[in-house]
């Protein structure tokens, strides 16, 4: 039998077992979002809405269900500290975790609440500030966070050595500038982030991918965070990195005032350090080669001309950053 990468399910089955799994009154209304690092469906039942996340097989990052389950409790933990996150909802069994068996393995479903808002590109400064406050609570929350479970840690071969890898795999021949380069900078990375230890409160859980794609902004002003799905134990000035590396990534719409506001919502709960500050330029370098890295893993099943614009501009800005 040929092996199949990914399957995507129908969404009729999917709302099927969506439903029986969370004890969601039917018929529901199932529509595929997105199908990218996971299968995100839109479930209606009755008057509620929801998100329904079905985990792939192969991710870039290993997923173990101990993985799942330490996501999902980090959040129900921070939804009990008054955090404006999205918590999962419960299944039958009285777990946040659903699964599903498929021909390419077990693949792990969870449930959450549909955020209200919408993601805003350019924020305002009010906004930025927010954003940035909100970021430093939850890393702060999490402190006192503790479970059994293990989560990875976002180390420097998942934010930097795989990627580059994976990158001269497929254009060592056909691209060997752009090589040289993306190694150049993970080497630069690599040895400044390894050359200055993190203190207490430096170093966590984080969220692994803080933007404004991931957090939604009501008329009211108010702020719920989502998509925790890159969780692990790592720097928390990544996380602050990662909307700044991405605001360079789509143009620098957000001028330096609102980036500004960011920092400062932030330092108004957790005052960065000097290594903090120091590390900042880098581990924006960091974030643009782990999206490289991810971009390039789930090319064989969401395809080449989808990801290969998203990488040659990554690439543009990791040159303007290295000059």
């Amino acid at each position: 039998m040929k092996k199949t990468l990914h399957t995507i399910i129908h969404p009729r089955e999917v709302g099927r077992f969506v439903a029986s799994s969370f004890n969601l009154s039917v018929p529901v209304a199932c529509r595929l979002l997105i199908s990218g690092v996971n299968e995100v469906y839109r479930i209606e039942s009755d008057s509620s809405r929801y998100i329904a996340r079905l985990s792939r097989v192969e991710r870039y990052r290993p997923h173990s269900e101990d993985a799942y389950r330490f996501e999902l409790e980090a959040l129900g933990f921070l939804q009990s500290r008054n955090m404006p996150v999205v918590g999962p909802v419960v299944a039958e069994n009285d777990t946040p975790l659903a699964v599903l068996e498929t021909p390419e393995g077990k693949r792990y479903c969870s449930l959450f609440p549909f955020a209200p808002g919408k993601s805003v590109y350019p924020m305002d400064r009010d906004q930025s500030f927010t954003a940035g406050a909100v970021l430093a609570k939850i890393h702060s929350t999490l402190d006192d966070f503790s479970t059994d479970l293990e989560r990875f840690p976002l180390e420097d071969d998942y934010l930097l050595e795989r990627p580059v890898r994976l990158f001269e795999r497929l254009y060592e021949d056909e691209r060997p500038g752009d090589c040289d380069l993306l190694r150049g900078v993970a080497d630069d990375c690599g040895k400044r982030l390894s050359g200055i230890d993190s203190l207490a409160g430096e170093y966590g859980v984080i969220h692994g991918d803080y933007w404004w794609g991931n957090f939604r902004f009501t008329a009211e002003g108010g702020i719920t965070v989502f998509d925790f799905d890159s969780m692990g134990l790592g720097r928390r000035a990544y996380d602050l990195a990662c909307l700044v590396a991405f605001n360079r990534l789509y143009g620098n719409r957000m001028e330096g005032d609102v980036i500004d506001a960011y920092f400062q919502g932030y330092q108004s709960v957790r005052p960065l350090s000097d290594d903090e500050l120091f590390l900042l330029p880098y581990l924006e370098k960091a974030r643009l080669i782990r999206s490289i890295g991810g971009w390039l893993f789930y090319m064989d099943t969401m395809g080449q001309l989808y990801f290969e614009p998203r990488i040659n501009r990554a690439l543009e800005v990791l040159a303007d950053l290295y000059e």
